[in-house]
């Protein structure tokens, strides 16, 4: 099942004044990469969360996001007694010492570097409140998977009409070469007449020259191995479970490098037209193919 690399979810759940909101969306990206952004609460749900969004993503960048909303932390704070001791402890010897006067205030305290800090917490949610959490992101996940399912479907039909587009030009150039021997062999013999009629041409190496001509543009190997990538492609396309987007760039790669070679070999104007166009159309589905997971 082909599946883009772009697409998008948001999914809410409720549970007494707890309102957990998720959203997930995804850009291209040549390798898998995940990103959680979660209030400092759900610091100790990452892990799990992770777990439930890595596996829908074969390649991208995804990320999602979770607020909570109705739900009020308790923000403990903590006092350092024993260090404020010491602190003015030390202020009352620099003030003996050099015989300064002064007090330090309640703000010169609370500002004092470890004086006053806050707990870090596990972010006080009851285990109802986690499992809103997590029964918001698996919803989210689904509909995250859902969008980008349907415009995999989506980019599927241009692709493989545009692959139907590409055996159309193969077929039309295969039959072109094979009309092509003849009228090749008849240029050639009409060539070889006038050459033969010169004093010094030596007829085994004339021979020899007009047969390696011939192979050279012979194209039937390249139209074979072009129609076999074809049909891998399709195949690809419409069995593979996995990610297809790597294997599906590099048999684009075979496809164009064959056509190139077909063009190169072909004398034949038509053939060379039907060429270009195979050309033009593997380079619309490369460009479609960096949209696939």
């Amino acid at each position: 099942m082909i599946r883009s690399m772009t697409g998008f979810g948001r999914a809410e759940r409720r549970a007494g004044t707890l309102r957990v909101g998720v959203e997930i969306r995804s850009l291209n990206h040549r390798h898998p990469e995940v990103r959680l952004k979660l209030p400092p609460g759900l610091a100790p749900l990452e892990e799990a969360l992770r777990k439930r969004l890595d596996p829908v993503v074969g390649r991208g960048r995804a990320e999602a996001t979770v607020t909570l909303t109705g739900h009020e932390r308790r923000v403990p704070v903590e006092i350092n007694h024993a260090l404020i001791d010491g602190y003015l402890k030390a202020a009352r010897q620099v003030a003996r010492r050099h015989r300064l006067d002064g007090s330090v205030s309640l703000q010169t305290i609370l500002g004092l570097p470890g004086a006053v800090t806050l707990k870090a917490e596990d972010g006080d949610l009851t285990p109802r409140g986690r499992k809103t959490v997590e029964a918001a992101f698996d919803a989210a996940v689904v509909q995250f998977d859902r969008s980008r399912i349907r415009e995999g479907r989506h980019l599927a039909g241009d692709l493989f009409r545009r692959l139907s587009e590409v055996e159309r030009h193969r077929a039309a150039i295969g039959r072109l070469a094979k009309k092509a021997p003849g009228r090749w062999a008849r240029r050639v013999e009409s060539r070889i007449l006038e050459i033969e009629k010169r004093p010094g041409i030596d007829p085994a190496r004339l021979a020899q020259e007009v047969a390696f001509l011939a192979t050279r543009s012979d194209i039937t190997e390249e139209l074979v191995r072009l129609e076999g990538h074809l049909i891998e492609t399709r195949q690809l396309l419409e069995k593979s479970a996995e990610p297809v987007g790597r294997k599906l760039d590099f048999l684009l790669q075979e496809m164009h490098r064959e056509t190139n070679t077909i063009n190169s070999k072909s004398e034949d104007l038509q053939a060379t037209r039907h060429a270009l166009a195979i050309k033009a159309e593997i380079e619309k589905i490369r460009e479609q193919a960096q949209n696939i997971e």
